[in-house]
């Protein structure tokens, strides 16, 4: 593709993308390459009517508005942010130049903002469909999954097992347990997959205990079985009260 001297002043560097990451060395290094050989790569924009969209080459952009340049040169393609962020990750994941919270931000604005779907998002990329999905489920995770993976405390392969849990909760436990022992990815999945296992067995049902119901009291005259709700209780003597029990029991007798 043709490379042209684009004004620096027109270049906008979308919230989401995927960057290169230098440590000291290595960025000192690019400086002193850029400011001693000069720029050998252009960068790639995205033109946006009167505007450009950086794609790759935010370090070099840097540099060049450092040493007070006012264009750069660049190759530029059509298109609009959606563009822009297909070919920011393209770039990067040809280059092997990914940062895995990078790449989440970058597939949660393309399908959230952009209305891509996953297979989309692999055929503009080179990435295979699982690898999209993959990021696509880490980018509905725990807040603290997403943190994890970003800062380089939890793997990739790790995090996105972690994230097929069903709830936020049982995600954030098994991280804290991940971030302290680094389990193999493998143990990871085997836990996730024993969890899914048991939550997914049908409740079991226990076997329905019917009361009985307690034996009505009996009347001490009569000897009848009487509901509570119609015995009524005497105020008697001593001798009265026996006289009662010996009649009840004279018609016990005779009943009998």
């Amino acid at each position: 593709m043709k490379v042209v001297n684009i004004p620096l002043s027109s270049i906008q560097v979308p919230e989401v993308r995927i960057s290169a990451r230098y440590d000291e060395e290595l960025a000192s290094n690019l400086a002193s390459s850029l400011r001693d050989v000069g720029q050998l790569e252009p960068i790639i924009v995205v033109q946006n009517g009167e505007g450009y969209i950086l794609v790759d080459g935010l370090h070099r952009t840097y540099e060049a508005k450092q040493r007070g340049d006012k264009t750069i040169p660049a190759v530029i393609h059509p298109g609009n942010l959606t563009q822009a962020l297909l070919l920011n990750l393209a770039t990067s994941h040809n280059k092997g130049k990914i940062h895995p919270g990078d790449v989440l931000k970058v597939i949660a604005a393309l399908v959230k903002d952009q209305g891509l779907d996953s297979d989309a998002i692999a055929h503009a990329t080179g990435m295979s469909r699982e690898q999209v999905e993959r990021y696509w489920r880490l980018s509905e995770s725990s807040p603290l999954v997403q943190h994890a993976v970003s800062e380089g405390n939890c793997s990739l392969g790790a995090a996105a097992e972690i994230a097929r849990l069903p709830s936020l909760e049982q995600q954030e436990e098994l991280l804290a347990q991940q971030v302290l022992f680094r389990h193999p990815v493998a143990m990871v999945k085997a836990t996730v997959d024993q969890v899914l296992a048991i939550m997914s067995e049908p409740p079991t049902e226990r076997p329905i205990q019917v009361s009985q119901p307690a034996p009505l009291p009996s009347c001490q005259g009569c000897q009848q079985e009487v509901h509570p709700g119609q015995l009524r209780s005497a105020l008697l003597c001593p001798h009265c009260y026996g006289q009662v029990y010996r009649l009840s029991r004279e018609r016990t007798v005779i009943s009998g």
